[in-house]
């Protein structure tokens, strides 16, 4: 998990949470995969924030992607994509088998604001009027992209998804 970037070496800011790390076994079609779970059992139930997300049933969304498999990856990945930032990780640490204090750099899928900060920065990024001021909006342009290098002109011009609905 180090090596992926996943946890670190606790840093010297006082520990401030504890998660309880353990892992499940999922069924695939290809076979037995592991899952890192780290449960904020402490923080969730010390922090005051319930996560407002109103968000449907996922076949509201499938119709906007276009592919459900993309969908899942995303709502599955999106958690070890957001980085902690390094004032916040001392919320979110743990020992190794060793004994070694570490912390992780990424938001644990098992914290109950997860969900709310993944929707915001989602939001931010569509440019949802609602938290961006149009100058300031993501460009609404997509680029295909191959091993970090345009590898063609503009491929698509997206329209901003209204939240709440599953329209383009």
């Amino acid at each position: 998990m180090k090596e992926a970037g996943i946890i670190c070496t606790a840093s010297s800011h006082p520990t401030t949470g504890w998660v309880v790390p353990f892992t499940v076994v999922e069924e695939k079609p290809y076979g037995q995969r592991g899952r890192f779970i780290a449960w904020t059992r402490e923080k969730n139930d010390k922090d005051d924030c319930e996560a407002d997300v109103p968000l449907g049933h996922i076949s509201r969304y499938l119709d906007v992607v276009y592919d459900e498999t993309a969908t899942l990856f995303d709502l599955k990945a999106s958690f070890f994509q957001m980085a902690l930032p390094v004032n916040r990780r001392a919320s979110f640490r743990c020992r190794t088998e060793s004994g070694e204090l570490v912390e992780f750099t990424r938001l644990p899928m098992g914290y109950k604001c997860s969900p709310e900060i993944l929707n915001t920065i989602t939001r931010v990024l569509a440019g949802d009027p609602a938290l961006v001021l149009p100058q300031y909006a993501a460009p609404t342009q997509n680029y295909k992209y191959t091993f970090g290098l345009i590898t063609s002109e503009e491929v698509v011009h997206t329209k901003r998804w209204k939240f709440g609905e599953s329209k383009f």
